[in-house]
């Protein structure tokens, strides 16, 4: 995994997708994609964002064939281009077009590179901070006259928007969180005993019926699924998942209200400077609908 960090984002690069196949007298008919996943977080809905100008990172295709080729980009919701697992905790962006590529069709000598720019452009509405999304892209070659054969890539890349600590008003949602991201300073002076308040986290209920919520505090590092949420860049995971807890593990709240919930690290008196750089996740489950997660980052 690499990271790039810049004042105003956080991004990983999480692999290299390649899809190569055998061509008739033994040539290569394949072709690779970079970034095969992305993570970008602290994305600011209002802003225009170009990646390749905050973080030196683009699109490259290569042509592993013997020909010159020719690709297509394109940008969907996951599940307009077959894909139904990704990521827990994220949901598919409400418009893929707010991820965009220029150019969307690129001419690649053979064994050669071709590069497109990625652009992010999120409406300045207030429900749009405190979210996690996903999209998907269609990376196909286009076949020339006669070709039966096309290949395609479908890399899947996550955006977290800027973190906030109010929450917009949702309807028809059971789940809001506020913040996406809690610091909780261990290093600071006074913060040497067994309990640290970190903050608040608030649960928004924009359903029409109340509900119930479960808290769960996990270290991904520790969990079994093979699709795990990456820890922010300059952080790793707490050892120990029960290092971060809530006041509250169920706690009800009415439709159209909010709820608040105390966060508190655990940890030794004098030991605190041990978790510094540390992250560990807060996910909130509703009694019908999808968990979503909050970080906990200690510094």
């Amino acid at each position: 995994m690499r990271y790039s960090e810049t004042k105003a984002t956080t991004i990983a690069v999480l692999a290299t997708i390649v899809l190569l196949l055998s061509g008739g007298e033994g040539y290569p008919i394949g072709m690779s994609a970079e970034p095969g996943g992305l993570v970008i977080q602290h994305i600011k809905p209002g802003e225009p964002y170009d990646i390749e100008a905050k973080t030196g990172l683009h699109l490259k295709i290569l042509n592993q064939s013997s020909e010159q080729r020719s690709y297509r980009v394109s940008v969907a919701s996951p599940e307009q281009l077959g894909i139904t697992r990704w990521t827990e905790g994220y949901s598919p962006i409400p418009d893929p077009r707010w991820f965009y590529l220029e150019p969307t069709e690129i001419e690649i000598a053979p064994q050669s590179s071709g590069y497109a720019r990625m652009f992010i452009k999120i409406p300045d509405k207030r429900e749009y901070f405190n979210q996690h999304w996903v999209v998907a892209l269609a990376i196909e070659s286009i076949p020339k006259r006669g070709e039966i054969l096309s290949l395609a890539l479908k890399p899947v890349y996550y955006l977290e928007t800027e973190s906030r600590e109010d929450i917009a008003a949702r309807t028809n949602e059971p789940l809001g969180l506020a913040p996406t991201v809690l610091e909780c300073p261990v290093t600071a002076p006074g913060q040497d005993q067994s309990r640290i308040l970190c903050g608040e986290m608030k649960i928004y209920n924009g359903d029409s019926r109340a509900h119930t919520y479960t808290i769960n505090s996990e270290v991904p590092s520790l969990m079994a699924s093979k699709q795990k949420v990456s820890p922010s860049p300059g952080f790793t995971w707490l050892e120990h998942p029960d290092t971060v807890m809530v006041t509250e593990e169920h706690p009800t709240v009415k439709p159209g209200k909010t709820g608040t919930v105390g966060v508190l690290l655990v940890t030794t008196p004098g030991k605190t400077s041990q978790h510094s750089n540390r992250e560990s996740l807060l996910w909130v489950s509703p009694d019908g609908g999808m968990a979503r997660f909050i970080r906990i980052q200690c510094k």
